[in-house]
């Protein structure tokens, strides 16, 4: 995780919890998961965002805490064939979501995939 993001995480749950009571509306980040709760074979970028926040709630959009991921893991089994996940569900690690939907990190790339919010074919 770059600095500059790491950095932005601090700032925004430090003036969340100054200037707002913790809403959905307001969102609500976490304080960072020790090294030893978060499993050790998360991808690298995971790894690190939940080191900086061990769970991030904004609205429409949820990052798991550690503990909490396993629960999204069934998304996995319901994944169209477009994404590439049905072919290598391993490969695939749901670790949050967006308007209920999942977000996606290919374990071996890093790249994060999401279901756009349009109702269109995808």
């Amino acid at each position: 995780m770059n600095p500059e993001l790491r950095d932005l995480i601090a700032e925004l749950r430090t003036n969340l919890e100054a200037d707002q009571p913790v809403t959905l509306v307001w969102a609500q980040i976490q304080d960072g998961a020790p090294a030893d709760q978060i499993p050790a074979d998360l991808p690298q970028s995971v790894r690190e965002l939940l080191a900086t926040a061990d769970g991030i709630h904004a609205g429409a959009f949820d990052l798991r805490a550690a503990g909490d991921l396993g629960d999204l893991q069934y998304h996995l089994d319901y994944m169209p064939e477009f994404t590439g996940v049905a072919d290598e569900p391993a490969e695939g690690l749901v670790f949050g979501t967006l308007h209920e939907e999942p977000l996606l990190i290919r374990r071996g790339t890093g790249s994060v995939w999401y279901f756009p919010a349009e109702i269109t074919d995808e």
